[in-house]
């Protein structure tokens, strides 16, 4: 009985032993699985961090090239806008330009050729007319007793005199002809590729119409005397504006609104 005790004693031992073992080894494997997930954990959170810091590293990249970008953006439109800046300034410069050398060669009241424009033109016509072996003529106009009309009216109406007189002298010309005013009430017409008579014709209409009407707002009378010569061959510019002064004194010791030739 008691060796029998002695073997239910020892198996149960040995089944406690199992049991304890079993317990034993559900432990050790809770263990390790803890210990194995607080390592998984501790990856994680690592791992976790690391993510975080390279997203705020990325972030933090991302914000200087959008700052780089705007900059870029900004400075490529300060750049556009000072171009465009510069171009109208450099077109308004031009325009000005133009326009002091446009008014540097028209007479300010008239706004025909001034004498430098005018004399340039003589000078030129007649050198083309020269090698082409074709005719140039000129006309001289003055405004007869002009002083009179400055003394007796004032130097308004007499400047619309002068405008006036220029209107019918445009009107009567081609316009491959240029008129220019000389200085005061004197006026030169160059008409190139034009010989003495139809130059001649010419210059009867413009006598005829500056004679036929009243001019200014006064409504007075006014009228011109007029010279004309064709250019000699081989004649030079001044020469032929000599000879046509001449013509134009000859008018007025002729009694004034004539045409001499």
């Amino acid at each position: 009985m008691q060796k029998s005790n002695y073997q239910q004693e020892a198996l149960a031992q040995r089944e406690l032993l199992k049991i304890a073992d079993k317990k034993v080894q559900e432990i050790a494997d809770n263990t390790l699985l803890s210990q194995r997930l607080a390592f998984d954990w501790e990856q994680q959170k690592r791992e976790i961090t690391r993510l975080k810091e390279s997203s705020e590293v990325k972030e933090q990249l991302l914000n200087l090239a959008n700052e780089k970008a705007f900059w870029q953006i900004a400075s490529l439109l300060f750049s556009i806008g000072l171009i465009l800046i510069l171009a109208y300034i450099t077109y308004k410069q031009t325009q000005h330009k133009q326009r002091f050398k446009t008014l540097a060669l028209k007479d300010e009241l008239t706004d025909i050729a001034n004498r430098r424009a005018i004399f340039a033109f003589k000078y030129n016509a007649i050198k083309k007319s020269e090698f082409l072996g074709s005719a140039c003529s000129l006309i001289v106009i003055d405004i007869d007793h002009f002083k009179q009309v400055n003394d007796t009216y004032g130097h308004d109406i007499g400047d619309e005199v002068i405008i006036s007189t220029v209107k019918f002298i445009e009107k009567n010309i081609r316009q491959t002809d240029c008129a220019g005013r000389v200085g005061g009430e004197e006026f030169l017409v160059v008409l190139p590729n034009t010989a003495l008579s139809f130059a001649h014709e010419v210059a009867q209409r413009i006598r005829e119409n500056i004679e036929n009407v009243t001019h200014t707002s006064l409504h007075i009378k006014s009228t011109v005397s007029i010279g004309v010569v064709e250019v000699k061959a081989g004649e030079a510019p001044k020469d032929a504006s000599r000879r046509a002064d001449e013509k134009l004194y000859a008018a007025k010791n002729a009694g004034r609104n004539k045409v001499m030739v």
